[in-house]
């Protein structure tokens, strides 16, 4: 076979130093698509143990949606999924709506959040985190 160069990973990966577990001990996790791919390295490599964790994850439908098989293992880790399809119908069908509707429950000084996915995404549940008080610099994104 032919040889096949194969790119560097990209983006700098989640600075959870940005927003330490003992200050910001919940941690809200949002990926749209195959930005649950670094999303999922993260629950995968145990950086979370010591955090309150909810995951909000939108696809557009079951067939869209990756590693849809693990999220009861991640539930039984302690992780709560809030998944969300953009094409079956809702509410919510967007993950900013999602977070919208569980805003009560979000304690804005012990919360941070871990962003991956598209850029629409990513600006509007910051916009609606910072709304609610959450500091910017506790978005934290992968580059």
């Amino acid at each position: 076979g032919a040889a096949r160069g194969v790119p560097p990973a990209m983006g700098n990966g989640f600075d959870l130093g940005k927003a330490p577990a003992s200050e910001t001990p919940n941690t809200l996790l949002f990926a749209t698509g195959s930005g649950i791919s670094p999303i999922r390295s993260l629950i995968q490599s145990g950086a979370l143990g010591d955090r309150d964790v909810t995951l909000f994850y939108g696809t557009a439908s079951e067939k869209t949606t990756a590693f849809a098989d693990e999220f009861k293992a991640w539930e039984a880790k302690g992780i709560k999924v809030v998944h969300v399809m953009s094409q079956v119908g809702g509410p919510p069908t967007y993950v900013q709506e999602a977070l919208r509707l569980a805003l009560e429950n979000v304690d804005a000084a012990k919360t941070c959040a871990v962003l991956c996915g598209q850029k629409e995404m990513t600006e509007a549940v910051i916009e609606v985190l910072t709304g609610h008080g959450v500091a910017k610099e506790k978005c934290i994104m992968n580059f």
